[in-house]
């Protein structure tokens, strides 16, 4: 069943879609040969950038309160 986010990130079917492909697809570097492959510019993984952005909260406040969450 997986886990149950606490940050909630909604995708559009089609934003699921092509990051799907992009996740397959890592070998194709450029954007504009991604693009011309597969008729889509690469789109930024939100759900992946809440993530990171909630683990760096996560850090800032833990170096500046001096400590530890779990």
């Amino acid at each position: 069943h997986g886990v149950e986010p606490q940050v909630r990130v909604v995708l559009t079917p089609d934003e699921d879609e092509k990051i799907r492909v992009q996740e397959e697809r890592d070998d194709i570097a450029d954007p504009k040969d991604f693009k011309e492959r597969f008729g889509f510019e690469p789109i930024e993984d939100r759900q992946l950038q809440a993530a990171i952005d909630v683990l760096r909260g996560v850090r800032a406040f833990e170096t500046h309160a001096g400590v530890v969450l779990k």
